[in-house]
């Protein structure tokens, strides 16, 4: 649509409106980092690699994708892996607060 050299079986040289849904029967999620064998990097790690590459470690960034067409399927399944590593962050952050709050109690009550 739009163009006379196709590269994909639908080629469309435009931009697209859905009033509908799309789907994907393609199953790329990110639930693996939750994982035992899933490595997660310290938030000290991440926060590191966030700010040399100016952008999420586990989301390709521009100097990657380039030009190029790419993946939608793969971004999602990259930004999902980024949220549900915050979500781990947010839970040791979470855990870690909860003691510091149990401490302070126990010194107030001495």
């Amino acid at each position: 649509i739009g163009t006379t050299d196709p590269s994909y079986t639908l080629d469309v040289d435009r931009d697209i409106n859905c009033s509908g849904d799309f789907y994907n029967s393609g199953t790329q999620v990110a639930d693996y980092v939750f994982d035992d064998n899933y490595t997660v990097l310290s938030i000290e790690e991440h926060a590191q690699a966030m700010w040399e590459k100016k952008h999420l470690p586990k989301v390709a960034g521009k100097d990657e994708l380039g030009d190029k067409p790419y993946s939608m399927s793969e971004r999602r399944e990259q930004i999902l892996e980024e949220l549900e590593i915050a979500h781990i962050y947010i839970e040791q952050l979470y855990n870690e607060m909860k003691d510091l709050r149990a401490e302070i109690a126990e010194l107030k009550a001495e």
